[in-house]
């Protein structure tokens, strides 16, 4: 009960705040609910003794912040908002993923950490699969009209989260099933690999066929071409699936890690050297989340999976000695951030429109 009225009272201040200066929340930022959920979820407890009441408080307050952007969202339709900001451009609508990945994250907390609560997880999970079903048929949709329309210049990572959301799925599923039927895991995980390598061809396609800088047109989101990897390996453990496949699977998120972060590095070289450490590194974006969703991600696939007899045991070791600790303190540094920027718009300009459209927040 405790907590229930302490989701009420934050829900109920957000909402109202959220009413009054007509906010409205960009479409990817249920990346924010991924990176907190996955990493209270599966980083940090696996290696912090948190203390029960102050670990569920931090969850009150993940989906007080989830329901919130929930009222946002709709908001916009009601407003008739939602088509501009939400599915006018092509790539942002695969930004919706989010909403599914981020309303799973949301019914697994539940789950795990108020069991008295139980029944809504089930409420969510077929509520979060008819959205999936709907952000399905958008993206498809959107696929054949970037091909039809040779929209490919801005093809990057956000694609892939046709596959982290139908993976999503797959976790929330076992989660508050536990005897789901292997075939239909199998079966989504399957839709969400074939996403997965539409989305990889379209992104390798866009930077061989058109012309490239690694400061400027290499994104965030691209991250997820292991982050996506490392869930489907997650939704295979979670099934039951065969422990080969899940060893494939993170080797494969492994190499793609590597890969990735090396391109990461050199883009953080480039933005530093061209544009200043503030504003190459230290400015807030909400794309940056879907990095430490992906970190996350694969922290815990690692640590899913370790085995001391695993031929790779000693850089999944490593992996779990540090990486926790780092995944936390890209979330101190994020959270500094996006405080820093809300702190900046909304004092700067003290006299500002009573519509205030959070999608501009980068």
């Amino acid at each position: 009960m405790l907590y229930l009225s302490l989701l009420l009272c934050i829900c109920i201040t957000i909402f109202y705040f959220f009413y009054r200066r007509k906010i409205y929340i960009k479409t990817s930022s249920m990346a924010i609910i991924m990176a907190m959920g996955i990493s209270i979820q599966g980083v940090s407890s696996s290696f912090i003794d948190f203390n029960t009441t102050l670990e569920n408080v931090f969850i009150v307050i993940l989906l007080s912040i989830w329901f919130s952007f929930l009222f946002s969202f709709i908001m916009s339709i009601f407003t008739n908002k939602f088509i501009d900001i939400h599915y006018k451009n092509f790539i942002n609508r695969f930004g919706m993923g989010t909403w599914v990945a981020g309303t799973s994250v949301c019914g697994i907390l539940i789950y795990t950490h108020f069991s008295e609560l139980s029944y809504l997880s089930h409420i969510i999970l077929y509520l979060n699969i008819c959205l999936w079903f709907l952000y399905i048929l958008i993206s498809l949709r959107t696929l054949f009209q970037l091909v039809r329309n040779q929209v490919l210049s801005n093809v990057n990572g956000i694609l892939l989260l046709t596959t982290v959301s139908t993976q999503s799925i797959v976790l929330l599923l076992n989660t508050v099933y536990e005897n789901t039927p292997k075939l239909v895991s199998s079966f989504l995980i399957g839709v969400g690999l074939c996403f997965y390598i539409i989305g990889t061809f379209f992104i390798i396609w866009r930077y061989i066929r058109l012309p490239w800088s690694i400061q400027k047109d290499w994104h965030n989101t691209n991250c997820i071409l292991h982050g996506a990897l490392s869930i489907t390996g997650l939704a295979c453990f979670f099934s039951n699936a065969d422990y080969h496949i899940v060893d494939f699977l993170w080797l494969s998120a492994f190499i793609m890690f590597l890969l990735i972060e090396i391109m990461e590095i050199f883009r953080l070289i480039s933005r530093v050297k061209y544009i200043g450490i503030k504003a190459g590194i230290l400015t807030y974006n909400v794309s940056q989340w879907s990095r430490i969703f992906t970190f996350a991600m694969f922290y815990t696939l690692t640590y899913k999976k370790f085995s001391p007899s695993s031929p790779f045991h000693l850089v999944e070791h490593f992996i779990l000695a540090l990486g926790g600790w780092i995944i936390i303190a890209l979330i101190l540094v994020e959270l500094s951030l996006c405080l820093e920027q809300i702190y900046r718009n909304f004092s700067e300009s003290p006299v500002r429109s009573r519509e205030t459209d959070i999608s501009n927040v980068q």
